[in-house]
């Protein structure tokens, strides 16, 4: 229940404190004069109204089963601060106790009663079939799923053939240099080696055609000249037989040399390198992307059983599917009758007489409601019911609806006058004897019911609500037109009358 409601700032009301009572409360004043900003403040505590100004501060009391809570919002330095019970807390800590214990119902809820996916929540409710919807809904949401994968794997199937014949093309490529990452560095250290030892074979090679050439070509020709001149040359004969050694030295230097596997060695590295090149990565991250063509061919190759699958599953889902929505759809149609005449209930105890509420259940579509008068047709409720027709159709799915300790009404008598309102008046103040009412009104009727009545008053940019005290008379006559003798003395018979039952 709510105890009271402070109001420090918000929008143009300051320094308000409302205290409300059990029973049915109600707040009047001309229009205009903010009374519905009480309503916004209550919203503004439950986290809405992001945009609030600086400054703004609302805080509640209220009872919630058998304990009681202060519940508090601020905007202090342009951020919000909420508390409960005086300490620090949380937005969906305060949301969740203010919404456990009330419901508010304003204008946007009754134009929101006009939208198909409204009046299909509303029934769903009122039938107990909600479960059994977010069921089927969870189930077609699995179908949409399954369906979206099988339309792209359908899609890719057509490209199968030239994305296959392009991933072989590449893991071959890259296959056929036949090294490891680990490989391919051990073969560039080893060419490095190589380097070295081929530029030794080319200095042996040149030292063998030295001494060919030129040192044992020379050395036959000093011993010739000696040998006339009469000198010995067993010196040179040794010397000579030392080149020979020499030459035989530089020889096996040569033939351990082997120049064709350099050459090897340098083609797979340059067709590496080519690869490093084309790729734009080092030949380990080449690698690594080998491995990811092939996961691909893989699932390329694995696409037709995929599809398959995929078939089949959603052959099952839609067998399920159309199964979920017969079952739903008579479950809707089992629990008619019954919601029907949980609201028609109501809808006769508001004035309402004439009127009845009928819903149509077609197959594949959602509930909709529909007025019907005696010998009617019925008329679809967004084209062409009116205004009071709107408010207490509302009002009686708001009132049907899981209830909570205290509901805030926000000016639910639109469009409702004469003989209807006085009816409305009494099924109010009967409904307040077993729950906690905050009435927004421009009704007499209803006004004159209320156990408690405040009144707001604006002026200027000031904005104050009060309880009405011993001008209550006078501000019933007011709402019943202009304060004179007459309305004075109607706004007496009125307090009279629905207060008499």
């Amino acid at each position: 229940m709510l105890l009271r409601l402070s109001i420090e700032s918000f929008r143009l009301l300051k320094d308000v404190e409302l205290n409300f009572s059990p029973g049915l409360n109600v707040i009047t004043g001309e229009t205009g004069s903010g009374k519905s900003m009480t309503f916004s403040a209550v919203r503004f505590l439950a986290g809405d109204e992001e945009e609030s100004q600086e400054g703004t501060a609302v805080e509640m009391e209220l009872e919630l089963e058998e304990e009681e809570y202060v519940i508090r919002r601020e905007i202090r330095r342009g951020r919000s601060r909420y508390y409960l019970n005086g300490m620090g807390s949380t937005a969906k800590v305060v949301k969740d106790i203010l919404l456990r214990a009330i419901l508010l119902q304003g204008q946007n809820d009754r134009l929101s009663f006009l939208k198909s996916h409204y009046q299909r929540d509303i029934y769903d409710t009122l039938a107990g079939t909600l479960p059994l919807r977010k069921e089927y809904q969870d189930l077609y949401d699995r179908y949409r799923k399954i369906r979206s994968r099988f339309e792209e794997l359908s899609h890719r199937k057509k490209e199968k053939e030239l994305r296959t014949k392009l991933l072989e093309e590449e893991i071959r490529e890259i296959e056929s240099i036949g090294l490891s990452a680990e490989e391919y560095e051990r073969i560039k250290e080893y060419l490095e080696e190589l380097s070295r030892k081929e530029k030794i074979c080319r200095l042996a090679e040149e030292g063998v055609r030295c001494i060919d050439d030129k040192v044992l070509e020379g050395l036959s020709t000093l011993r010739k000249i000696c040998r006339d001149i009469g000198i010995k040359t067993e010196d040179l004969e040794e010397f000579r037989e030392r080149l020979i050694q020499l030459r035989s030295d530089l020889l096996s230097i040569i033939e351990d040399w082997d120049p064709h596997q350099l050459d090897l060695l340098n083609e797979k590295v340059y067709r590496v390198q080519r690869l490093e090149r084309r790729y734009g990565m080092s030949y380990r991250q080449i690698l690594s992307y080998l491995n990811d063509l092939k996961e691909e061919l893989t699932v390329l190759s694995s696409l037709e059983e995929e599809l398959q699958s995929l078939q089949e599953q959603l052959e099952n889902l839609q067998e399920e599917l159309t199964k979920k929505r017969e079952r739903l759809a008579q479950e809707r149609r089992r629990a008619k009758e019954r919601v029907l005449y949980q609201i028609n209930s109501l809808l006769a105890d508001i004035g309402l007489t004439d009127r009845y509420l009928d819903v149509v259940l077609e197959e594949d579509e959602d509930p909709r409601f529909l007025l019907r008068g005696s010998g009617s047709t019925g008329v679809d409720f967004a084209r062409f019911a009116s205004g009071g027709e709107i408010s207490r159709v509302a009002l009686a799915l708001f009132l049907v609806i899981p209830a909570k300790e205290t509901y805030l009404l926000d000016e639910i008598d639109v469009g409702v006058s004469g003989h209807a309102s006085l009816r409305l008046a009494r099924f109010l103040k009967k409904l307040s004897k077993k729950m906690q009412l905050v009435v927004i009104t421009h009704s007499p009727a209803v006004a004159a019911a209320g156990d408690t009545h405040f009144v707001a008053v604006r002026e200027g940019d000031q904005v104050t609500i009060k309880e009405v005290g011993e001008r209550r008379l006078e501000e019933i006559a007011r709402l019943m037109g202009v304060v004179s003798p007459t309305t004075l003395k109607g706004a007496k018979e009125l307090l009279e009358k629905v207060h008499a039952g």
